[in-house]
C-alpha cells in the first residue's frame, strides 16, 4: 500500500491499510459483533481498486460503489483518498464519481461530509485536479458553499492559485446568484481575483471589463429582466459557431496542403500508399479527399495499383460517418473489379440510414453484374 501524508501537524504519515484496519476495529467494537466477511471481503476489493487500477472508468465505477456504501469504513477510506496528495488519480476518480450523481437519481449518504476535503483540493497547485473537485461541487448549492468560496477568497494567506481555482468553482455554476458574485469581485482589493473574474463574466456574456456595464447588468438580474441561463447558452453558441468556422479554415488549409503534397508525387506507387495513409486517416474531411483522389485516377483511364487501395477503401464502406460511406460505396459501385460485394451486403443489412442504403445496394448490384461477367476474375 502506497503511504498517505494527512499533512497535519504531529502527525506521521500512515498508510491506508491501518486507516482500514482502525475503521473496521471500530465499526465491530461498536456494533458488539463480527462484521459479515463477504462484505469486508467486498470492501477491501474496491479500496484496493480504487487506488490501484490503470483504468479509469473502473476507478470510477468502484468509487461510485463505494459512495453509495453507507459503512463508517468507506466512508473514511474516501476522505483519506481525498485528503492525500500520493494518489492524484484516485482522488480525480473519486471527484468524478462524486459529479456523476447530479444526474443520478440515487444519493451519496452523508453528502456534507465531502465538503471540507473538496474544499481544500481546491488550495491545491495541480489545476486539473482542483478543477475536478470544482465539478464535485456541483452536487451541492450554491448556498451551501458561497462561505467556503467566500473565506478562501477573503484571506489573504491563501495563494493565488487557490484563488483562481475558487473562481472557476463560482464560474461554472448556473446559478444567477453566481454572476452576482463575480460582478463584486470585479471590485476586489486583489488584482489576481479582480482579473480572473473579469475573464469568468465573459464565459456568460462577452461585454467586455466595462465594469459600468457589469453594474448595469446586476440591477437587470436583480429585478428579473435578464435571463442568464440564455444569455450563457447564446454566448456558448457563439463561441461553438466561431470555434466551428476556425476547424473548418484549417481544414481546408489541410486539404490544400495534401493537394500540394500529391501533386508534386510523380511516382503512381507512391502516390497510391500517400493516398491509401490518407484513408485511413482520423478525419472525415482527409478520407473523402483521399476518395476523391482515387475517382480522378480512375476517371483518367490510368491503372489503379488496387494492391495498395482496395484493403483501405473497402473498410470505409462500415465508417462512423454516414457521409463516407456514401462516397465510399459510391466509388466502389465504379470500382467493379474490386471484390467488394462481401461488405457492401454486410453494411447493407445494418445500415439505417436511407441515401446510404440505397447506394450500398446499386453499387453491390455493379459489382455482382461485373462478377457474373465472361472473364471476371472475381
Amino acid at each position: 500500500m502506497k503511504l498517505f501524508n494527512l499533512q497535519k501537524p504531529g502527525i506521521a504519515k500512515i498508510t491506508v491499510a491501518a486507516v482500514l484496519l482502525l475503521c473496521s476495529t471500530v465499526n465491530i467494537y461498536a456494533e458488539g459483533k463480527d462484521a459479515p466477511q463477504d462484505t469486508n471481503n467486498q470492501f477491501k476489493i474496491n479500496s484496493w481498486t480504487l487506488e490501484n487500477s490503470a483504468d479509469e472508468q473502473i476507478r470510477i465505477d468502484t468509487a461510485i460503489e463505494l459512495l453509495k456504501n453507507p459503512s463508517f469504513e468507506a466512508r473514511q477510506f474516501l476522505l483519506v483518498v481525498l485528503g492525500s496528495s500520493d494518489n492524484v488519480a484516485a482522488a480525480g476518480s473519486v471527484c468524478k464519481a462524486i459529479s456523476t450523481f447530479r444526474s443520478s437519481s440515487e444519493f451519496i449518504p452523508n453528502r456534507e461530509d465531502f465538503v471540507t476535503p473538496l474544499m481544500n483540493m481546491l488550495k491545491g497547485q495541480n489545476v486539473e485536479t482542483a478543477r475536478l473537485a470544482a465539478q464535485a461541487t456541483l452536487i451541492f448549492s450554491y448556498r451551501e458553499v458561497r462561505d467556503y468560496f467566500n473565506e478562501m477568497l477573503k484571506d489573504s494567506e491563501t495563494p493565488s492559485y487557490a484563488k483562481r481555482n475558487v473562481i472557476y468553482a463560482i464560474h461554472i455554476r448556473t446559478e444567477k446568484e453566481t454572476v452576482l458574485q463575480l460582478i463584486n469581485l470585479l471590485e476586489d482589493d486583489d488584482a489576481v481575483v479582480s482579473s480572473v473574474a473579469g475573464d469568468a463574466l465573459q464565459i456568460w456574456m462577452p461585454i467586455g471589463t466595462d465594469k459600468q456595464q457589469w453594474q448595469k447588468i446586476r440591477k437587470d438580474i436583480e429585478k428579473g429582466r435578464l435571463d442568464i441561463v440564455r444569455e450563457r447558452l447564446l454566448a456558448q453558441q457563439d463561441k461553438v459557431r466561431r470555434l466551428n468556422e476556425d476547424i473548418l479554415k484549417w481544414q481546408k488549409r489541410y486539404l490544400a496542403s495534401l493537394d500540394n503534397v500529391y501533386i508534386t508525387i510523380t511516382d503512381d506507387s507512391i502516390r497510391a500508399k500517400f493516398v491509401a495513409e490518407n484513408l485511413a486517416f482520423e478525419q472525415s474531411s482527409v478520407k473523402l479527399w483521399a476518395i476523391e483522389k482515387i475517382n480522378m485516377w480512375q476517371k483518367s483511364g490510368k491503372l489503379l495499383p488496387l494492391d495498395v487501395l482496395q484493403g483501405p477503401l473497402i473498410l470505409l464502406v462500415n465508417d462512423s460517418d454516414p457521409v463516407v460511406r456514401l462516397a465510399a460505396a459510391k466509388l466502389l459501385g465504379l470500382l467493379t473489379n474490386i471484390n467488394s460485394a462481401e461488405s457492401l451486403l454486410a453494411q447493407l443489412k445494418v445500415e439505417v440510414y436511407p441515401d446510404v442504403k440505397t447506394e450500398l445496394l446499386i453499387s453491390l448490384g455493379h459489382v455482382c453484374n461485373f462478377a457474373l461477367s465472361p472473364g471476371a476474375e472475381i
